[in-house]
């Protein structure tokens, strides 16, 4: 089996595990491990100072819900972007936010975007963290995407243009937690995962 037929088949069983969860279980873990990232990003103060930028996936189906780390920033006046992706190009690009308003329901692929009147944050260099998506994740950190590589080309971008990688924060439950995810070249870690019963790092 290749590694992309493996990671195929724990795409599919990472989902279902997830999908699994009772819809009150998720809601609850949801709101155990956002209130130990914000613990995380409060004690790592310097990640979002001086006018540095959250940049945050909008969750959708059962993705883990981050409104509360992103409402959480919202009212320290902390800048928060989320990814507009190009379906052609398969690139993305931070998007300020200010409100909920201010996201449509069904961008490519069905999943919530910002609005296309919300304007692109162009400072990367003035990312400090980016909460990572994943539907699955392993004790080194590993990260198994969706399969578009729209975040790992995102991160590629800082390399070429020779600035420093944000940190990078994963949210996840303990159900998605696998023993160990294929890993490519070009695939990136996640620097700190965080789920209901851990924060590794």
């Amino acid at each position: 089996m290749t590694d992309m037929d493996r990671k195929r088949r724990l795409r599919r069983e990472a989902e279902a595990r997830r999908s699994g969860l009772a819809e009150s279980e998720r809601r609850l873990k949801s709101e155990r491990i956002c209130q130990e990232a914000i613990r995380y990003l409060t004690e790592e103060s310097s990640l979002l100072s001086e006018g540095r930028a959250l940049f945050t996936y909008l969750p959708f189906r059962t993705e883990l819900d981050v409104t509360p780390i992103i409402e959480w920033a919202w009212g320290r006046h902390i800048p928060v972007t989320a990814p507009r992706s190009n379906p052609v190009s398969k690139e993305m690009e931070p998007v300020m936010i200010s409100s909920m308003e201010e996201v449509e329901e069904n961008g490519p692929w069905g999943i919530r975007e910002p609005k296309p009147d919300c304007p692109v944050w162009t400072k990367l260099d003035r990312i400090g963290c980016i909460l990572m998506p994943g539907l699955a994740f392993d004790a080194c950190r590993r990260r198994l995407g969706y399969g578009g590589g729209f975040y790992d080309r995102f991160l590629s971008r800082y390399g070429r243009q020779g600035l420093m990688i944000p940190v990078r924060l994963a949210l996840a439950f303990d159900v998605q937690i696998i023993p160990e995810v294929p890993e490519e070249e070009h695939d990136y870690r996640v620097d700190v995962l965080i789920t209901e019963s851990a924060v590794i790092r």
